[in-house]
């Protein structure tokens, strides 16, 4: 029975016969005739309408980018804000040889986080979704126009899935499971932190601070001495094409499960925008015998990250020296862009008198000495007059991230209860 079949030649695909019912092939044809045709069944999948407008509205991801961005799908990982939502609502058209009872719908995701692209089932579930599990939910099937009907699903990501891109397909299988067809998502999908979600880790309750933490776009980072503070504007720009797609690139190397970890993510962006490990920003304090920024810009002029990362993107590969120069506040400011723009709760946090540790044995030590000429000097470390730190919000507790391009001037990542 070829019933909805096609009928092809190999040689052209426009060449060929639709059968409207049952059709034997084969006894009335003699080899010539039959040779250099196949038969192909139409996809049961016709198109998937993403909804972009709809799920990234409730994510609140519809901040993201600009015109002539890069085209990907917004989502948090986990649920939307709305009570069991999920993760997106994703229509599905189907074609007219659909049939409910013979046919099953489900999903795929695809990345390559690890050192071969990886396939992650999303199966179809009768119930409830399990919150620590990939699946989805046939919500109805809908009559479209002419034969097509249009099934409308829900996508349920855990909360503690990696974060990055991924390609996401509908898959269409028989009763027994077999895959009949697969159709890609017409974008890749993004995924997110969710601190809108309890079962992430990064979960913050606080309306007011998820909006100054994660949605807020610009800023003030504070700077000077204790008895003499100024403040520096800061335009995070985490939502742009350049700040997002520079800071997925600088996560790459982590694993799938290194992602699923907003600590680990956050150390490694950490180590990342510091050009000791070979990433975006090159630090440089000017001494009395080396004055000056001679070959690069004074950290005090900077006043965005994404103009940071644009030049670090326009740099020739390797990219190594990074871009010249910054500051602490300057490591501050693109720290809190980039786990900002992965969904992480972040500020920067500036403390004055602020101890230089060198040799980490937590005791700030200074000597007195005479000098040849008798006079007295001071030698040893010292406090600085400010320093800025990156706070970020994890698992109910907050960790204070600290840029290891200051590794060399004493200062060492630490947690803080």
């Amino acid at each position: 029975d070829l019933t909805g079949w096609v009928l092809e030649r190999a040689t052209g695909i426009s060449d060929h016969l639709f059968f409207e019912g049952p059709v034997i092939v084969g006894n009335g044809l003699h080899d010539g005739q039959r040779r250099g045709w196949v038969a192909r069944v139409p996809s049961l999948l016709q198109r998937v309408e993403l909804n972009a407008f709809a799920n990234e509205h409730d994510h609140h991801t519809n901040v993201y980018f600009q015109p002539g961005a890069k085209d990907r799908l917004m989502l948090r990982r986990g649920s939307k804000p709305k009570p069991k939502s999920g993760t997106a609502d994703i229509d599905i058209v189907l074609a007219a040889t659909f049939d409910p009872a013979a046919h099953d719908l489900s999903f795929e995701a695809i990345h390559q986080f690890d050192s071969s692209p990886t396939s992650i089932a999303i199966p179809l579930f009768d119930g409830p979704v399990p919150s620590d599990q990939w699946g989805c939910n046939l919500l109805s099937l809908e009559p479209s126009s002419g034969t097509q009907t249009v099934a409308h699903m829900r996508l349920f990501v855990p909360a503690n899935a990696p974060v990055g891109e991924y390609e996401f397909r509908s898959v269409a299988s028989d009763s027994g499971g077999a895959a009949l067809s697969s159709l890609a998502f017409a974008e890749p999908v993004a995924l997110l932190c969710n601190a809108w979600d309890p079962n992430d880790a990064v979960y913050l309750a606080s309306s007011s601070e998820r909006q100054a933490y994660i949605l807020t776009s610009d800023g003030r980072i504070w700077a000077g001495t204790a008895a003499s503070q100024e403040v520096k504007n800061w335009l995070y720009a985490q939502f742009t094409e350049t700040t997002f797609a520079t800071t997925l690139e600088l996560v790459n190397g982590l694993t799938a499960d290194e992602r699923s970890d907003p600590v680990t993510v956050a150390r490694r962006l950490s180590d990342q925008l510091n050009d000791d490990g070979g990433g975006v920003l090159w630090g440089r304090w000017p001494t009395d015998s080396d004055p000056g920024y001679p070959d690069g810009e004074d950290p005090r002029e900077w006043r965005s990250s994404e103009a940071i990362f644009a030049a670090y993107q326009a740099l020739p590969p390797p990219k190594s020296p990074g871009v010249r120069y910054g500051q602490c506040w300057v490591f501050a400011g693109l720290l809190t862009s980039s786990l900002r723009s992965l969904g992480i709760p972040t500020r920067p946090v500036t403390n004055f008198e602020s101890g230089h540790d060198k040799d980490g044995d937590g005791v700030i030590t200074r000597c007195k000495y005479r000098d040849a000429s008798g006079q007295w000097q001071w030698k040893g470390e010292r406090p600085w007059n400010f320093h800025v730190w990156c706070e970020a919000w994890m698992a109910g507790r907050s960790s204070m991230l600290l840029l290891r391009s200051l590794a060399a001037a004493g200062c060492v990542s630490a947690p803080r209860q």
